[in-house]
């Protein structure tokens, strides 16, 4: 598995390989959002109930970037956003 390293400023985050392309997913969406559909398409698209899949790695990028609370995932009508809010 290949390794990836996040630094949110120049702090590391420790996320796993697909987290992070996750993670990379959102940022380049507009507006950084991705429903439920454009994320099977992305990571799984000849699976036909990949629900458990789709939160698990939703919960373990949120859990990533709990000591990030400038970057978060929230919930939306039928898909995730990521938010990120500056420190100005």
């Amino acid at each position: 598995m290949e390794s990836k390293k996040l630094y949110i400023g120049n702090r590391l985050c420790h996320i796993a390989p697909a987290d992070f392309n996750l993670l990379e997913l959102f940022i380049k969406t507009p507006k950084h959002l991705l429903t439920k559909e454009d994320i099977k398409n992305a990571f799984w698209p000849k699976d036909n109930n990949p629900e458990n899949k789709i939160y698990s790695h939703i919960s373990t990028l949120k859990s990533s970037l709990k000591d990030f609370p400038e970057y978060q995932i929230v919930t939306e009508k039928g898909g995730y956003r990521l938010v990120i809010s500056s420190n100005e």
